[in-house]
């Protein structure tokens, strides 16, 4: 969150983030910045960080500060654990094409499912929804499509990263649990109950999805599926979360309902600043691309960069134009 925020400020142009439950999508649509999940393994990590459900990429103020950090945090690693994951094939290399081809997006196809898609507070779909009706000016054709067990999906991928979140800090959970936050204590315990049978089920399903995205992707020829990012407003923090942190289940799966398929399958998705509520507060658009497609997302972030939809938040500090002076 305060990558996204101190990118927001104008602080620093861009930030690395690592998003295994949309820690980098859900800070940037709250502080009306881009943020691109890359695809799993495109960006060389460390392995023993939640290996199975984190991918890393940018968080910038604009597209074109998102698209030139991610060519540098992208570049591939021949001897890193992803690539033997890979096989014998070098990953399919990072690039940018089209990235200017923002005008006219008559060749792009985005996928809608509409009862999900419209699945939100009234404030974020008129403007998702106002979103939509601006792509297809620019050319892009809207085509309805039907993503079926939604649900079990969103399951899948809460019980998946709460393993690889347990597995990732179990020393410090049991050796040293007084540095952890009551609510992330209660998270790692959480991981730490699932039983194998569970977190097997999970895999099946996870196996599944990437199956069914892969062909409905070719079936129906699309660039890439649409959502806003977050179901919902930015929330406001309870004032005794911020002494003990925050256990609230119910508000983290209405924040991930648009958010866990592009983990559970490892799709590169981009969050997009998409204007502002009636009471000023920052609304995303989410645009989920084909593995290895992060120049599509690129793309339409790129289209998005217009300031129809991009706002200057309270405290913005101009660093170039401070230096100048």
């Amino acid at each position: 969150s305060g990558s996204a925020l101190g990118a927001a400020l104008g602080i620093f142009p861009v930030a690395l983030g690592m998003d295994g439950g949309g820690s980098i999508r859900i800070p940037a649509a709250m502080q009306g910045v881009f943020g691109l999940k890359c695809t799993f393994a495109r960006v060389p990590v460390d392995q023993g960080f939640c290996e199975f459900s984190v991918s890393s990429g940018p968080i910038a103020g604009s597209a074109a500060d998102l698209a030139l950090f991610y060519q540098v945090v992208a570049e591939p690693e021949a001897e890193h654990a992803y690539q033997r994951l890979h096989g014998a094939a070098p990953l399919p290399p990072p690039h940018c094409a089209g990235f200017g081809r923002c005008e006219d997006l008559s060749d792009v196809r985005l996928g809608v499912f509409g009862p999900w898609f419209d699945d939100c507070h009234p404030e974020v779909r008129s403007r998702s929804k106002e979103v939509l009706s601006f792509l297809q000016h620019l050319g892009a054709q809207v085509v309805p499509v039907e993503i079926p067990h939604l649900e079990l999906m969103a399951l899948a991928h809460g019980s998946g990263i709460s393993v690889d979140l347990t597995l990732s800090n179990e020393r410090r959970f049991f050796d040293k649990p007084g540095s952890l936050e009551p609510s992330t204590r209660v998270q790692l315990a959480l991981g730490g109950s699932m039983s194998a049978g569970e977190f097997l089920a999970g895999c099946w399903v996870r196996g599944w999805a990437v199956s069914f995205l892969e062909r409905l992707f070719r079936e129906q020829r699309l660039t890439g599926l649409v959502t806003p990012t977050l179901a919902t407003l930015p929330p406001p923090m309870p004032a005794a979360a911020r002494g003990t942190g925050e256990s609230n289940t119910t508000l983290v799966m209405e924040l991930l309902r648009f958010i866990f398929l592009g983990n559970l399958c490892g799709l590169p998705c981009v969050s997009m600043p998409a204007g502002l509520s009636a009471g000023k507060l920052p609304i995303g658009f989410q645009f989920m691309a084909a593995p290895w497609d992060e120049h599509c997302c690129l793309r339409m972030a790129n289209a998005m960069d217009v300031p129809q939809f991009k706002s200057t938040p309270p405290g913005f500090v101009d660093l170039l134009a401070a230096a100048r002076d």
